[in-house]
């Protein structure tokens, strides 16, 4: 079975994985909210918040895979011209986005090895929020491009 959208062609396996996706990198998102909001905790857990932290690299790898792979960013571009300097600097972000991520769990694996004192996780914490937030806003600036490719696209509104 497939759905068609535009230009699109999803098969139920992949519109399904992207679905699980989803689902997985919330989980690993609400998790490291959850350690971040506990300096103490997040002293006494370091090595469990490194471990989480790749795997929320290595989904968020995916994740942006899956996007770039379905085509939605592109699908704006081609369908809706007006929108294409939005979903390309959107696109851009996924680099920059991956990088912070990659550079957070550097920092917490140096720490894991240094045993380092509370004062260091101040700054750490702060980069986090900072992902956090950064990731937060990009997801929701997607969301909304896509919404408003697909208003144009099918002429809802008008």
């Amino acid at each position: 079975m497939a759905i068609t959208s535009g230009i699109i062609v999803l098969n139920a396996a992949f519109l399904q994985e992207i679905k699980e996706d989803d689902v997985l990198l919330r989980q690993l998102l609400d998790q490291a909210r959850q350690r971040f909001e506990n300096r103490r905790w997040l002293n006494h857990s370091l090595r469990d918040t490194w471990r989480m932290l790749e795997a929320l690299r290595d989904q968020l790898a995916t994740h942006f895979t899956l996007e770039e792979a379905c085509g939605y960013l592109e699908t704006s571009l081609e369908e809706v011209p007006e929108l294409s300097e939005q979903a390309a600097r959107l696109k851009n972000e996924h680099g920059p986005l991956f990088q912070q991520i990659c550079d957070l769990c550097e920092k917490v694996a140096q720490g894991v090895d240094r045993r380092r004192g509370p004062d260091w996780l101040t700054p750490l914490v702060d980069e986090f929020w900072c992902f956090w937030n950064h990731l937060r806003r990009h997801e929701q600036q997607e969301q909304a491009l896509i919404f408003q490719a697909f208003q144009q696209d099918t002429g809802v509104g008008d």
